[in-house]
């Protein structure tokens, strides 16, 4: 039998962590994309603000002090 269109998602459990498919960062709050061929990825938080800004700098990057 076919899953309702209305069904939610089956996501992991809230006590299990997830790896980012990005970074390889562990965490049990993750961002689930679903591409048009219903593959889903996770993602964490940085690395969408990474790609929404469009940056790909080093998360422990910090601009030196100028002299």
């Amino acid at each position: 039998m076919a899953t309702p269109i209305n069904a939610p998602a089956q996501t992991p459990a809230a006590d299990t962590s997830i790896v980012c498919e990005l970074c390889d960062r562990e965490s049990a709050h993750m961002i689930t994309l679903t591409d048009p061929d219903n593959s889903t990825h996770y993602i964490c938080w940085d690395c969408l603000r990474r790609s929404e800004k469009g940056i790909n700098v080093n998360r422990r990057w910090k601009r030196e002090r100028r002299a």
